[in-house]
């Protein structure tokens, strides 16, 4: 994933996201950690439903987004920052007709 999000970053309008690289990789990783393996059919539906809905909140984190469209994961759990908002994407950036969001 490293390797597509530098490549991706070299584009023109894309050079934000290789700022981002690192904390994208950390969250793939935070994703499988943090959420409960299910045992049951039940339970690994919302186990692959909550991995689902992590993995679609990394656009909104990027933009200092931290609720979401997500029954199962509405909010991160983390405070929002107020730091450099210049580092944060803007709204659209992150979209899915975008070369970000395509590349990965």
């Amino acid at each position: 994933m490293k390797k597509k999000v530098m490549v991706i970053a070299k584009k023109k309008d894309c050079q934000l996201a290789g700022e981002w690289v690192d904390a994208m990789v950390n969250q793939v990783w935070w994703i499988g950690a943090s959420t409960p393996q299910g045992r049951t059919p039940e339970e690994r539906k919302l186990e692959a439903d909550m991995k689902q809905a992590k993995w679609d909140s990394m656009p909104n984190h990027m933009q200092n987004i931290h609720h979401h469209r997500s029954d199962v994961y509405p909010q991160c759990t983390h405070e929002s920052s107020s730091g450099d908002s210049t580092k944060y994407m803007k709204p659209g950036m992150f979209n899915s007709d975008t070369d970000i969001y395509l590349g990965l």
